[in-house]
């Protein structure tokens, strides 16, 4: 045996992806931080820009917004915290989501399924069988005719 190994019989290191689900327990811990964070805040926007929503309650008879969430406060003696963390949920809903959104649109096709279109149809499938066969009767005769052309051009 040889200890020598020709370049072209090295394999590309692939990145280590051991890592990749700590990282996203620790990107959703964040998410949950940046949101308790910027929850007070949305709540203010919300109530000082949302009345001119409207919303009908149990009595049929709109009222507004601002209105209702000081009637929760008031109802509840930690009214303040259940609407801070509700609003902090539903952040942390929507930053989890958006980032499983872009995650999702980067990510490649997955490398299992090119082996799949090697294996080609299932031999029951006559039809499939059929329209293999045909499409890889097309490309032959595309390589044929390329050849003949590249034969022509050397001539």
């Amino acid at each position: 045996m040889c200890p020598y190994t020709p370049p072209v019989a090295k394999k590309e290191r692939k990145a280590s992806k051991a890592l990749l689900p700590l990282i996203g327990i620790i990107l959703a811990v964040l998410f949950g931080v940046v949101a308790y964070l910027i929850a007070p805040g949305v709540l203010d926007f919300t109530e000082k820009n949302g009345d001119k929503l409207w919303v009908k309650v149990r009595e049929n008879e709109p009222h507004k917004l601002s209105q209702q969430l000081d009637d929760f406060r008031e109802e509840r003696e930690n009214g303040e915290d259940i609407l801070h963390y509700a609003t902090a949920g539903l952040l942390w809903l929507v930053l989890v989501g958006g980032s499983a959104l872009l995650v999702s649109a980067f990510v490649g096709e997955d490398p299992a399924k090119e082996a799949l279109k090697y294996m080609g149809p299932h031999p029951s499938d006559k039809k499939a069988i059929a329209k293999a066969q045909r499409r890889e009767l097309r490309e032959r005769q595309k390589r044929i005719k390329q050849k003949r052309a590249q034969v022509k051009r050397k001539k």
